[in-house]
């Protein structure tokens, strides 16, 4: 059977794919968000309100509770920012998809963003910008994102944010940023496994289809300026090598080839 596609009256994006030969269910829910619609002021307030959302809800308040709802019922559930979005998903026994939608609805829309969970979170994130320093496979990308975009780019910005930029984050800052950008019509939510399409619609609706959408989000197009030196090396207190060679196709992400470069590269990458 092939995924069904529909939109709700209020811009929600729906992918729906049935699949009878498994006895669970995954739902994902992405949001258009991530460092695309920072500025280098709010660089990585949306990996910290990713973590954020985690902490404590009005039904939920504590991360223990968030945690251990999906998990007691022999599901998983996390999350992960991207340069362009935020996924948020989860992984859990058919029967239990209701229990799943109400899950991901209430972490998105009712999450708490207490002080003294962003307090706590700074410290952990803190850490976390440290290892990434000291992990030269993570860290060997943020240079060269920086050294082609620039960080006066989004793209040319950590994920993680920056040490300053992560300590003025404020409650209000988290708040001002669901609000810009955690709603339907700027998110898609797929479906696959094993349910009914009716059903999944329903409870869709019944979840996800009271919030009202907003104007869709502006961001900066993003502008490559050829360097005169296109070489960079970066000597680091390692015992390995890392190198990444880029190279300007031209290509976007809706251009018609952009399949097969990804094959090529694929194919260039093998065994790294």
């Amino acid at each position: 059977m092939n995924p069904k596609q529909l939109k709700l009256p209020n811009g929600l994006n729906l992918i729906l794919y049935p699949m009878s030969s498994v006895q669970s269910v995954s739902v994902y829910v992405t949001v258009g968000a991530g460092p695309r619609y920072e500025t280098e002021e709010t660089s990585g307030l949306a990996h910290f309100l990713e973590h954020m959302l985690f902490e404590g809800t009005k039904k939920f308040p504590t991360s223990k509770e968030i945690s251990s709802r999906i998990e007691k019922l022999g599901g998983s559930a996390s999350a992960y920012t991207d340069k362009e979005y935020v996924m948020y998903y989860l992984k859990i026994p058919k029967k239990y998809l209701e229990t799943g939608l109400d899950y991901l609805s209430d972490i998105l829309f009712n999450s708490l963003l207490n002080q003294k969970a962003i307090i706590k979170e700074k410290r952990i994130l803190s850490e976390e910008m440290k290892r990434a320093i000291d992990n030269a496979d993570w860290e060997i990308w943020n240079a060269w994102y920086e050294w082609v975009w620039g960080k006066d780019q989004w793209l040319g910005r950590p994920t993680l944010g920056e040490e300053e930029t992560i300590q003025n984050i404020t409650r209000k800052k988290l708040q001002d940023y669901i609000g810009k950008l955690y709603h339907p019509s700027n998110m898609v939510i797929a479906v696959a496994g094993n349910f009914s399409i009716e059903r999944a619609e329903e409870l869709i609706k019944q979840y996800f289809g009271k919030q009202q959408s907003k104007k869709s989000p502006f961001f900066e197009k993003l502008k490559f300026i050829p360097k005169n030196i296109r070489t960079k090396i970066i000597k680091v207190n390692t015992n390995q090598v890392h190198l990444i060679l880029g190279f300007v196709t031209g290509i976007s992400n809706e251009h018609i080839d952009r399949f097969p470069i990804r094959v090529i590269t694929d194919i260039l990458t093998i065994g790294a």
